[in-house]
């Protein structure tokens, strides 16, 4: 994943993730409206796990790039909020491989987090994030705090992302049969991509805001 190393360079990375989810939707919605009898009902199966793979996508790529973004600014993690040098300390005793007992697991990152006041920020979250597992709620809220974004305009959402979306995946995904309608999968797009523009904008604005700094 590339670095960027201005705003400016942040936003065209964002706006190159969003376009082309955004073109391959348009096709996807187009194709629905076209089609009648089981080829729509295959197709609306079909957008539900396309809808669920741009919202993951799209919040994982999208956060990489803000962190790789902050990674080539030079900062000092005592400059920035606490989360980032939260998320580099964890980082580090993860490394460390060996220590199993809390209170070793404990000393080593509070020691880290002392440690690391002085030392550039540098987060290597695209070795990590790929593993994390689907994007329900309560991890897409952990991946905003420890970017330091606000989550609170989600909250309302919680329901669509997690059952509207992330449990009709799941039972497409694993072969259940579910039938649905033509204007809720079409309303279901549009939820799913205003919440990626959000994600977007809410991007955009901690970077040109400087909202991941320590505010004297």
């Amino acid at each position: 994943m590339i670095r960027p190393r201005s705003l400016a360079q942040l936003q065209d990375a964002l706006d190159q993730e969003l376009s082309w989810r955004k073109i391959e939707l348009h096709a996807l919605l187009q194709a629905i409206r076209s089609a009648s009898g089981r080829s729509k009902q295959s197709l609306l199966r079909a957008a539900v796990p396309i809808l669920y793979a741009h919202w993951e996508g799209f919040v994982k790529a999208g956060i990489c790039l803000y962190i790789n973004y902050l990674s080539s600014l030079g900062l000092k993690y005592r400059n920035t909020k606490q989360c980032f040098r939260g998320i580099a300390a964890l980082e580090h005793v993860r490394g460390l491989g060996g220590l199993t007992t809390k209170i070793f697991v404990g000393s080593e990152l509070l020691k880290r987090l002392y440690d690391i006041e002085n030392e550039s920020f540098n987060v290597q979250l695209d070795r990590h994030i790929g593993k994390i597992g689907n994007l329900n709620f309560d991890l897409f809220e952990q991946i905003l705090s420890f970017s330091a974004i606000d989550v609170t305009r989600y909250v309302p959402r919680k329901q669509l992302i997690d059952e509207s979306l992330l449990k009709r995946r799941n039972e497409i995904a694993h072969g259940r049969f579910i039938e649905l309608d033509e204007e809720g999968v079409l309303n279901l797009s549009g939820e799913v991509l205003t919440l990626i523009e959000w994600v977007k904008t809410d991007i955009e604005n901690a970077a040109s805001t400087q909202s991941y700094c320590v505010r004297p």
